[in-house]
């Protein structure tokens, strides 16, 4: 017999092309960011802190958001999006985690895409958690494998090399592993909006 697939979570990877070039920048951004600015959106949590979600209307950042729209179309083509819609970045934030810090799993529910941009990622720094959860795990549960894959899992873990960009649908329940490295690791995370033009 021939597998086909049914369903399709999609998952577009991508390398951000101006990473070498913008690193230096966007880390300095986010220290004097934490340096002068007490009022962050959450406080220390989990060894993590993370920055107001509008980092998106901040010109420092304008390559990334660039790179995130002309990478746009080809992602509502491939979905296929009425073309009267584009797709427009609704927040942006950035999460500084020391040796310890995690990010915890969690999901959206009133945005089409999210993504994640790895800014600095040391080895040993974590992985991406992605989870789709489902009302019955009995097929999961029940099944027994020599090791997992998509087939046979609902649950993955994704590694994050240095300037690579994640899009994902927003109902996948996401989450970064603990920090193991003695360095800080940034990320950026933003969702995705579909406006009507």
């Amino acid at each position: 017999m021939q597998l086909q697939q049914m369903f399709v979570v999609p998952l577009w990877v991508g390398q951000f092309d101006s990473h070498a070039e913008c690193k230096d920048k966007y880390i300095n951004s986010l220290n004097e960011y934490f340096g002068n600015n007490s009022l962050v959106s959450e406080t220390l949590d989990y060894n993590t802190v993370y920055t107001k979600s509008i980092l998106h209307v901040d010109s420092t950042y304008s390559e990334l958001i660039n790179y995130i729209f002309e990478k746009s179309p080809d992602i509502l083509t491939e979905i296929n999006v009425d073309s009267t819609c584009t797709l427009g970045i609704d927040q942006m934030k950035a999460a500084i985690s020391e040796k310890g810090g995690t990010i915890p799993e969690n999901y959206e529910t009133s945005t089409i895409l999210k993504g994640f941009y790895f800014l600095q990622t040391p080895p040993g720094s974590g992985d991406l958690s992605i989870r789709l959860d489902i009302a019955d795990r009995s097929y999961f549960d029940l099944i027994k494998t020599k090791e997992s894959n998509t087939l046979n899992t609902n649950h993955i873990t994704f590694p994050i090399p240095e300037g690579t960009v994640l899009i994902m649908p927003s109902h996948l329940t996401t989450g970064i592993t603990s920090n193991l490295s003695d360095a800080q690791r940034m990320i950026f995370s933003f969702n995705l909006k579909l406006f009507t033009q």
